[in-house]
Formats: C-alpha cells, structure tokens, sequence
C-alpha cells in the first residue's frame, strides 16, 4: 500500500508519501463491480467521474492496495467502502472509496498483443495500466543446484512463465550480477521458459563469472558479500520497476532466505529494500523451491518480503504451482481503497496499516504499512558537480561522435630531452564513400608557426598511431585524412594544451587503450608485451582491453599508482590493481562486470603530499 497524489485531483492536494497510483478507465472497475471495465485505447484523456475513484478535494490521500479472496479461495468483486475495516498505526481510519483493479493479460478489445521489437518499445508498454508486470529475481547465491531441488523449480517456474502468463503480459528474469542496462522485458514466452531451464544453484559454488565476481573470493566473509550483492540488486531492480509507472508491479523472488546476520548486520540495507518497495508499490513474492520439511529459521527474510509488502511466500510446500497461482491472480484482482490519514502525512516514520473486511470467510493480503517521506525528502536536492578532470573525460567521450572520416583518440606521454610526445591513434570510420588511408598530424603554436609534422598510413590491423614530439604549453593540432590516392577526403583542427611531463613535478600521462582480439593475446598483453593502441572508446562486454599510463616523476621513490572506475555521475565504483609492466603501469578493463553505460577510468598517483591524476572516458555498448 501507498499513498500517492493522483494527477487529476485538484491542486489543493497536499503530496502524499509517495505517488498515488493514475489509474485509467481500461483498468477499474467503480464499486460495487458487476463486470471488468471496458478497454480503452492506448492514449486516454485525464479520468472523468464516471469511470474513476472520486476523492474529496482538499485532503491528504493514502491509496492501499489490497487482496481479497473468499472461502472458495477465488477474489471477491463486489466489495464497497462499508465492507472495509482499515486501522493506520492502531487508529480507525474512514474508507473514502474502493476501486477494484481487474486484469487478465489478454489482448485488448482488437485482439492487439504487440510484439516486442525493442527494449525501448517494452519500456513504453510498461507503462500501460492495462499491462502486468513480473520480474522473477532468481537468487542463485541461495539456491543449490541438486535435482530434488531444480527440477521441482524448473516445472514450477515454466508453468508460470508459460500456461499463467497472458499474451499481453510482460516478464524479465535476473539473477544477482544482472545489470540492469541487460534486463530483457519480453512477451516471448518460449525465450523465458529456455532462461529459467538454464538456471542453477551456487550456494555452494564459488568460480567467478565475472571479475568482480571473483573478487568475492578475496573477502573475509564470502557469504555476506553474497548476501549484501543480492539485497543490492534487488533494490536496484525495485527502483527499476518503481519507475516504469506508479501501479502494481509484481516481483517472485526465488531462493532459500538470504542471511543478514553476519560480522556486520545486514538488517539496515533490508530495511531500505523494504522501504522501496512500499514506496514503489512493488509487491514482493518469495518461493522456496526445497519442498517440505524445511526450518523456518531460513525463511524469515522470505516471510518478511511477502508479508511487509502484501505478497505471498511460497515456502514448506511442494505443491508450487499452487502459490505461483496466487501470484497470478493477485496481479489480477486487487482492490485500491483509499483513505484521508488523521495525522501529519510527511513525518518521516513508518506508519503501520491493518485492513479487514467484515464478510465472513473474506481474506485479506496487504503491506503491513509504508514509509512516509520527511520534509526533507520533499525538497529536491541540486546535484554535486564533477570534479573537472571527470567532466573532462565525459566531454572527449561525447566529443568522438562528431561526424568525421576518422575517430582519433590525443594522448600525451613523457618524450625525449623533455619534450612531449603527442600521439594520434587512429581508424576510418566505417561508412564513408573515400575510406581514409593515411593521417597528417600538424602541430603549431598559438601564432601559427610550425612546431612539428608527421603522417602514418594504416596497418594491416585497420588502426595507425601518428608520433610527434612538441614542447608543453597551448598548440593547435590540425589533422589531414587522406585517400589512398593522396586526396583529402576531410580536414580539421583541435586546440589543445600540452601538459608538462618532463618529471619536473608529479605528472599522469594520458591512459592508452590496447585492444586484444584472443585470449591469448590478451595475456600477451598483461604480461607487458606492447599490442596496437586503440582509438575506440565504445567497447562490447565481450572485449578484452588492458589500460596503460605513464607517470613522470623524478623523485628518488616511486609514487603510489592506482585506478578507479568511476559512474558517469563521478561515484567510485571499483578500484583496479594497477601492475608495473615495462616501465608503465596497466590495467585490465572488466568489461563484462560492467552495465552498458557511460564510465570513467581515473588514473592517480601520489608520493607524500605530491599527487596527480588523469582520466579517459569509455563506454559499454550492446
């Protein structure tokens, strides 16, 4: 349950906790309900009276979503305000209006089950009112991989996934290290029951996937590592789906319990994966998929998603297409009832929420309360601005997509008898009628006086890397692509300031790229051998890529180096080791433990209270 203001409520409404659900007439049915609410077509005006949940104006509003089922075991339709009894923290509260929510995950009133063409198009249709959503969160680091175990959750899961889910329904599977720049909504009901089928437990298996994933293994404590990976990226995946649109969203979380007690407790971060949920109105389903005769003890966390977020925890049975059933038809048939709180609405707290109705054998299944924002939470907060040698890095990144023959990549390293050497890696671009075949890079200073030339042709790789030395301080760089016939098939100029890498005060040179297209040659390349640089900045998480830099420092003691991969927002993610191979310290790229995105790598450098940094921007692409 959560209370949210509706978009078409008059502007008298004081901002409730969080955003009351906007919900449209292809979805509601008025109380008392006699039969599902006519579809409406995609694009509908703003709700009028006659199909929608009337509020009083001028009050604060609380929305509950809530489940009811009779003796039978099926949802009871014909509910009104007077059948409700809703406490909030022990305090009897007035029931203003109840709307039931029907859904059935069948194509609309033209037979229209559209095809996902594209993830963008899924985004859209998510937030249709009139589209379920699941997401099945399989929590691998707590699931075992035996038989007695898999199969039962296998069958389970392709019985969910393929006779439960409607045409019209969209569904993603993710597991703990799935970014979410990775997550596949799809209607491909085939495509799901193949994903889970390939799902196994690694409760007892601890061999990396990816390189942050072997990491775990250096931690004192694996198992709270796992336990904090998976809280992380169920929050993550709830703010996801808080975001899609403000309605029910259904979330199945599959595992044995995920333990939070350990050297440090884990409770604080559980409490806030509780907190988003409420707050996101995404309802948190577990399953246990061991069967009977399991202890309690390991469902707690189970128990508690389910009960503090109005789900249901599919735990000590074997009968699991039973409780996935459930799941469906909570998605399904719901009640939104709405009330106006007797207190202060943004306080900050938890506020606790009983709801009961009083027709005999009636069941009720809802959160057992939300969180209410602070004063302070309602006031948006201007972001920090990046420091500039990461605004720098995201500035050339964006900067390469310019519309030229060729992607060149400047860098800057310590040349000889103090000069500076400047190298211009380079590549056609794919595309243009008259492919480039060679580079000219010409160096002036700030009055146009020649400093230095030089120009290099194509390997037999497709790159070429251009070298001249030039002095430190401001120069204009022009660049000539030619034809193979000697042609100029474009021309430009760049501005730029050469830095001081004489050794004369702590310095970073510019981090090159080295791409390596074998496995081989990638441990070629790490241990120390020279490889091609590379001008791309736009990477797969498939490719192998060693990182290099150079430090110029004429101290008697070597600086401590050491590398950082930072979000586009300039937030440390992870630290890299940086290993001295022939003079520069490299470092490999963990492209595959990355989401697709924009990042920073940041180079630093310190030696007592001297210190020095330089930045390049990359970007993680499908």
């Amino acid at each position: 349950m959560t209370s949210r203001v509706l978009p078409w409520m008059a502007a008298a409404l004081t901002a409730a906790a969080v955003a009351l659900v906007p919900v449209r007439s292809a979805t509601l049915a008025a109380a008392p309900a006699q039969a599902p609410a006519a579809q409406a077509p995609p694009q509908t005006p703003p709700p009028s009276a006659d199909t929608q949940p009337v509020f009083r104006s001028g009050v604060k509003l609380v929305l509950v979503d809530v489940s009811v089922t009779g003796d039978d075991d099926q949802p009871l339709a014909d509910l009104t305000p007077a059948d409700f009894e809703l406490t909030e923290d022990g305090l009897p509260q007035t029931v203003e209006q109840v709307t039931l929510v029907r859904l059935d995950g069948a194509p609309r009133g033209n037979g229209e089950a559209l095809e996902i063409r594209s993830q963008d198009h899924a985004i859209a249709e998510a937030g249709r009112d009139d589209v379920r959503l699941f997401a099945v969160f399989m929590d691998d680091y707590h699931l075992g991989r035996y038989p007695q175990e898999m199969l039962p959750l296998r069958k389970g899961l392709t019985d969910f996934l393929g006779a439960m889910m409607g045409p019209l329904d969209l569904v993603t599977v993710m597991n703990p290290i799935t970014p979410l720049s990775a997550l596949e909504w799809t209607r491909d009901k085939a495509k799901l029951v193949r994903a889970v089928r390939t799902y196994e437990g690694r409760n007892d298996n601890f061999i990396g996937r990816s390189a942050l994933e072997e990491s775990q293994g250096l931690s004192r404590n694996i198992f709270r590592v796992r336990s904090q990976v998976v809280i992380t990226a169920l929050q993550a995946l709830v703010m996801h789906l808080s975001g899609l649109r403000e309605g029910r969203k259904t979330l199945l979380v599959v595992s044995q319990g995920i333990p939070l007690m350990f050297d440090v407790s884990l409770e604080p971060d559980f409490q806030a994966l509780l907190r988003e949920a409420n707050r996101g109105n995404v309802i948190i389903h577990t399953l246990d998929p061991r069967g009977l005769g399991q202890g309690t003890l390991v469902h707690n966390t189970l128990y508690r998603l389910a009960s503090e977020t109005g789900g249901h925890a599919i735990v000590n049975t074997n009968d699991l297409s039973k409780g996935l059933e459930k799941v469906v038809r909570d998605a399904s048939h719901h009640y939104l009832i709405g009330y106006a709180p007797t207190r202060e609405l943004n306080d900050g707290k938890f506020h606790k929420i009983a709801v009961k109705v009083k027709r005999k054998g009636a069941r009720t299944v809802a959160r057992r309360g939300y969180w209410a924002p602070s004063a302070d939470e309602m006031t948006a907060v201007a972001a920090e601005p990046l420091e500039p040698a990461v605004s720098s890095a995201l500035e050339n990144l964006q900067s390469r997509r310019e519309n030229r023959v060729a992607h060149v990549e400047t860098g800057f390293a310590p040349g000889s008898n103090g000069a500076v050497r400047l190298s211009a890696t380079w590549r056609p671009v794919p595309g243009f009628k008259d492919r480039p075949e060679m580079l000219k890079v010409d160096v002036r200073d700030e009055r146009g006086g020649p400093i230095a030339e030089a120009e290099n042709t194509l390997t037999a790789e497709g790159t070429g890397v251009v070298h001249v030395d030039v002095p430190p301080g401001a120069v204009l760089v022009r660049f000539s692509a030619a034809s193979a016939s000697g042609d100029v098939v474009d021309r430009w100029e760049v501005p730029v300031t050469v830095p001081d890498l004489s050794g004369a005060t702590l310095a970073v040179a510019t981090p090159v790229f080295v791409r390596a297209r074998t496995t081989a040659a990638f441990q070629a390349l790490r241990r120390g051998e020279a490889g091609t640089p590379s001008p791309d900045r736009e990477f797969r998480p498939t490719d192998l890529i060693v990182v290099r830099t150079t430090i110029a420092d004429s101290g008697t003691t070597p600086a401590a180096v050491a590398a950082e991969v930072l979000t586009r927002e300039g937030k440390a993610l992870t630290t890299l080791p940086a290993t001295l191979r022939g003079g520069q310290y490299q470092v490999d790229l963990p492209l595959r433990s990355l989401a697709l995105g924009e990042y920073v790598l940041r180079f630093t450098a310190t030696r007592g209270e001297a210190s020095a940094l330089n930045t390049a921007g990359f970007a993680i692409v499908r």
